[in-house]
C-alpha cells in the first residue's frame, strides 16, 4: 500500500500548490506566475534525463505533443485565472468533472453507455455542485445552479476539467509512447519554454520572477514534488486507483483554504466537495 502514500502526496503537493499561488496572484500576474513556477521546478525535474535511456522519438509523439501543449498551456493559465477571481472552496472542486466529461465524449463518440453506477457517480458530482452554492437555494430551486455560473472561477474550472478530460487521455498516449520518468523530465521544460513567449507579451512584472523569486521556488518545488510522487503512485497501480486517491486535493485545499483565507461558508463546501469527490471515485472505480 505504499503507492497510497505517494498517491496521498501528490494530493497534498497539489492541494497546498492551489492555495500558495493564489496569495500570490493578490499581488501578482497569472502569466509571470505560470511561468515562474514551472521555471523553478526545473532544476528538479530535468536531471531525471540524465539518469534514464532515451527512448525514440517517433511521428506519433510529436502529433500528439502538438496538440497536448496548448492544451496544457490552457488548462493552467485557465487554473490560475480560476483561483485569482474566485474562492478556492467555488473552484477547485469542479475538477472533479473530468471524469463526467470523459464519461460524455465516451458516449456521444464512440456510443459507449455509462453503467447505473457510472451515472450515479455523475449524480454524486452534479449534486456536490448543486451543495457548493446551496446557500442561493432561496432564489429558488435551481438557484445553486444558476449561481455555478455567475460565479467566474467555477466557469473556468469547469473549462479546465474539460481539457484535462481530454489532455489525459494525450498525456497517456505520448507516455506510452516513451516511458513516465522521461515524460517528467521533458515535458516541464517544454511547457517553461513555450510560456516565455506569452509571459513576455502578457505579464506585468516578469522581471520580478528572478528579483523576488520566494515563493515561485516553492510552488516550483511542489509541483515537482507532485509530478514525481504522481509518476511513482501511477508506476505501483493501476491508473484509476491512483487518480482516486489524487483527487483528495479537493478537500485538502478546501481545507486550506479555510484556515488561511478564512473564506465561508466552510460546512457546504465540505458537503460539497466531499460529494463531488464520492463521484469521482465511483466513475473511476465502478463506472
Amino acid at each position: 500500500m505504499i503507492w497510497l502514500l505517494f498517491a496521498l502526496g501528490a494530493a497534498l503537493f497539489s492541494g497546498v500548490s492551489a492555495v500558495l499561488a493564489k496569495k500570490l496572484l493578490k499581488t501578482d500576474d497569472l502569466y509571470m506566475v505560470a511561468l515562474g513556477k514551472n521555471l523553478f521546478a526545473l532544476p528538479f525535474l530535468v536531471p531525471i534525463l540524465f539518469f534514464i535511456p532515451m527512448p525514440t522519438l517517433g511521428p506519433v509523439f510529436w502529433k500528439t505533443l502538438i496538440i497536448l501543449a496548448p492544451l496544457d498551456i490552457l488548462a493552467i493559465l485557465l487554473f490560475l485565472k480560476g483561483i485569482q477571481n474566485s474562492p478556492i472552496a467555488l473552484t477547485m472542486p469542479f475538477l472533479s468533472f473530468s471524469p463526467v466529461f470523459i464519461l460524455l465524449t465516451g458516449f456521444l463518440i464512440l456510443g459507449e453507455v455509462p453503467t447505473l453506477l457510472g451515472a450515479g457517480g455523475v449524480l454524486l458530482v452534479v449534486a456536490g455542485a448543486y451543495v457548493l452554492n446551496i446557500k442561493s437555494w432561496r432564489r429558488g430551486l435551481f438557484a445553486p445552479f444558476k449561481a455555478i455560473f455567475e460565479e467566474r472561477g467555477s466557469v473556468l474550472f469547469l473549462i479546465v476539467a474539460l481539457v484535462y478530460s481530454v489532455t489525459s487521455v494525450l498525456g497517456k498516449k505520448v507516455i506510452l509512447e516513451t516511458s513516465t520518468m522521461f515524460f517528467a523530465g521533458f515535458y516541464a521544460p517544454l511547457i517553461a519554454l513555450l510560456l516565455i513567449p506569452i509571459a513576455i507579451k502578457k505579464s506585468n512584472n516578469i522581471k520580478k520572477i528572478f528579483k523576488k523569486p520566494g515563493l515561485l521556488i516553492v510552488l516550483g518545488a511542489l509541483l515537482a514534488g507532485m509530478m514525481f510522487f504522481h509518476i511513482i503512485a501511477i508506476s505501483m497501480v493501476d491508473a484509476v486507483y491512483m487518480i482516486s486517491v489524487k483527487r483528495t486535493s479537493i478537500i485538502i485545499s478546501t481545507v486550506l483554504a479555510y484556515l488561511i483565507y478564512k473564506e465561508d461558508h466552510i460546512a457546504e463546501h465540505l458537503v460539497g466537495a466531499g460529494l463531488m469527490l464520492a463521484g469521482v471515485v465511483v466513475i473511476l472505480l465502478l463506472g
